[in-house]
Parts: structure tokens; C-alpha cells; sequence
């Protein structure tokens, strides 16, 4: 074929692409209008446009096809993030609530979820985005979630999170890994005439062999998100002694990225949860989130968790926390296989209940994939 040929094929190409996309749509609308009739039917304000299980389900069945292409998933997955998104917002407008100010890693985290037909609430905290998130699906919002970070690959749990968790009517609906890159952004213009450092903890904890070897004298200061550094260093003006560690994608208002991925490790991801006040139904490849403690007795651990084992359920992760409430008492946070509604794991967490003191169902939710 010619080049003329080629690009009049790839016009038709796109037409037929756009109409199925136009079918797509008026598909989910439909859906969205069987979802409004029963939420009215129930008395509720707003349709749940969210079915996490559907959308994983879509995910996995499309990763397969990819497979048999042998197309870049990665780019296929943000495609279909944007298509997906874009349906979604036919049947209703959801809202995320995340750690702010704009330009953290969790709103970049919510947009390669959700895609860009997404609200976004900036809030000061983790424990303050979950807490609107509550209260906005307590007024009758089906579609606020808050995302938020869970743990980290190099630094392990988000404590405001995993804390928060504890008291939040909230749960789990949704898990993703994010991978989260550094850079060095200031005014200046070598890494040498930096003095001060901003930065989130988690930033700076994960940066630290890089800060060691390059800039062992720098004073470090911590403030309450990544992208709050960087506002406050692009406000100061002319100063050039002061830097920021961010998002790359933030070296904008006259910050220059001094060094780019600065992370201990290339390879640095953060679990984010979607919290939200539905429960998804099985995917048929879920996870199900625990906290208990357990009575003042030897061996509670260990029979508690037999539980688990003697059911077949896989325990992926068993992590204690101390007890904010009871001083030297501990919290004890466990991921297994399986949804909640399944027969077996019910059957285990009736037996399991019989083994503790207290038990706390943090979520029961589609298994994760990487967000970007």
C-alpha cells in the first residue's frame, strides 16, 4: 500500500473505532438506567455507577487478549482506563478524595484508576480524605471513595492509613500498586547549592541513600505531602537554596528537576486502596483484610490463624500494630485469599471469631493490578 492508502485505511479505522465507542456508551447508559430504578426502588439518593468486580473482571479478560496480540499492556490498560472512565461517567459522576494538595502520588494514583472523568477533593490528611469520603457516602454519595496509601515496597505501612481504617465505616473496595518515582526539584541549578530539603516522610525515607551519597549535610524538613513541598519551594521566589523531593511531573512554575528518580529503588510502588461504602461481590479473584487482637493467653496466635490453614485459605501478609487504645496490647492486620461471600471463607471467619477477642472486616475486594 501507499502511504496515502495506509492513512485513508487507518481514517476508517478510526471511524469504525469511534462508533463502537459511541455503542459502548449508550451500552453503559443503559446499564447506568437499570442501576438508577433500583437504587430509587431502595430509597436511595444516588446509583452506584462503581462495580469494582465488573471492572477487574473487564481488566483480566482484556489482559488475556493482549497477551494473544502481543500488544503493551501498559498502554492498552490506560486506554481502557479512559474508555472505561468515560462510560462510567455516563451513568454518574464519581468522586475521589485524596491526600492534597494537587499533584500528590495519590492523585495521580486515583486519575490511573479512574481515569480523567474523575472528581477530585484535595484534603490536608489521609485520616481527613477517608473522613470526607465517610461522610459524603453517609449524605447519600454511592460514588465517593477516598484513595489512599496503604503500604510501600520500601518503607512497609502507611500507619495514618491503616490506623484510620480502625475507625472508618468505610471499607476496602479495591486495590491497585502504583509506582511511584522522585525527583529533585528547586530554582536552582545544580544539586549543590541546595540546603534545605521539603518533603513527605514517606519521600524522604524512601530517598535516603540518594540524599547520603549526594547531599549527606542537607537539613531535611518534613511537610504534609510530596506535592506540598513542591508548592512551597516554586512560592518562595528567587530562593535557590531550597528544594523540594516530587512527583517529576511537577517541575512546573520554575522548578527544575535537578535529578530525576531518585527513589532507593527503580522498582518503588505503593498498594493504594479505593475505600468506599459498597462491598463488591467475588470476582473470582478477591482478598479479604483483616485486624483482630487476640486474648492474653499462649499460643492465641497460633490457633487463631490454624483457622486459615485448616480451611485451604492462603495468608498472604500477617503484620502487628500496637494498640492505640490499650498500652502494650496489639493489633494483628491479615490479608487472605478469597472473598467473604465465599462459602469457605465464611465458614473460616465464623470458626476464626471463636479464636479471637475482636475481629474487624477491613474489606473484601478484587485483587490488584498495576495502575501504571
Amino acid at each position: 500500500k501507499t502511504r496515502a492508502q495506509a492513512r485513508a485505511k487507518i481514517d476508517e479505522i478510526d471511524t469504525h473505532i469511534l462508533a463502537l465507542l459511541a455503542e459502548r456508551m449508550k451500552m453503559a447508559r443503559d446499564v447506568g438506567l437499570v442501576k438508577a430504578a433500583a437504587a430509587r426502588s431502595s430509597g436511595k439518593k444516588t446509583t452506584a455507577v462503581l462495580a469494582p468486580e465488573r471492572e477487574e473482571e473487564i481488566f483480566r479478560r482484556l489482559h488475556r487478549l493482549v497477551d494473544a496480540q502481543r500488544m503493551p499492556w501498559p498502554l492498552v490498560q490506560a486506554v481502557y482506563s479512559e474508555i472505561i472512565s468515560l462510560c462510567r461517567a455516563a451513568q454518574g459522576q464519581v468522586t475521589a478524595y485524596v491526600l492534597g494538595p494537587a499533584g500528590t502520588h495519590s492523585e495521580f494514583a486515583a486519575r490511573a484508576r479512574f481515569g480523567e472523568a474523575l472528581s477530585i477533593q484535595h484534603h490536608d490528611s489521609i485520616p481527613a480524605a477517608i473522613k470526607a469520603a465517610e461522610q459524603a457516602a453517609a449524605g447519600g454519595d454511592a460514588n465517593a471513595v477516598a484513595v489512599v496509601p496503604i503500604e510501600n515496597s520500601l518503607e512497609g505501612t502507611v500507619a495514618a492509613t491503616v490506623d484510620t481504617l480502625l475507625g472508618t465505616s468505610l471499607r476496602i473496595t479495591g486495590e491497585g500498586y502504583y509506582r511511584v518515582r522522585h525527583a529533585l526539584l528547586s530554582r536552582a541549578r545544580a544539586p549543590k547549592e541546595i540546603k534545605t530539603i521539603y518533603s513527605h516522610p514517606m519521600g524522604l525515607a524512601q530517598c535516603q541513600r540518594w540524599l547520603q551519597e549526594n547531599l549527606p549535610h542537607v537539613k531535611l524538613i518534613e511537610v504534609s505531602s510530596t506535592a506540598e513541598a513542591a508548592r512551597h519551594v516554586a512560592s518562595t521566589g528567587a530562593s535557590r537554596s531550597i528544594a523540594a523531593i516530587a512527583s517529576p511531573y511537577l517541575a512546573v512554575n520554575g522548578l527544575n528537576a535537578l535529578a530525576s528518580d531518585i527513589q532507593d529503588s527503580l522498582d518503588n510502588t505503593t498498594r493504594f486502596g479505593v475505600l468506599g461504602a459498597q462491598i463488591p461481590g467475588p470476582s473470582g479473584d478477591d482478598k479479604t483484610s483483616l485486624v483482630f487482637s487476640l486474648p492474653n493467653k499462649s499460643g492465641s496466635l497460633f490457633e487463631a490463624i490454624q483457622v486459615f490453614s485448616k480451611a485451604k485459605l492462603n495468608m498472604t501478609k500477617i503484620e502487628s500494630r500496637p494498640h492505640r487504645g490499650l498500652q502494650w496490647e496489639y493489633l494483628f492486620y491479615v490479608d487472605i485469599d478469597g472473598h467473604a461471600y465465599d462459602s469457605k471463607v465464611t465458614r473460616a471467619l465464623e470458626a476464626f471469631d471463636k479464636k479471637v477477642r475482636y475481629f474487624k472486616i477491613l474489606g473484601t475486594y478484587p485483587k490488584g493490578r498495576p495502575w501504571n
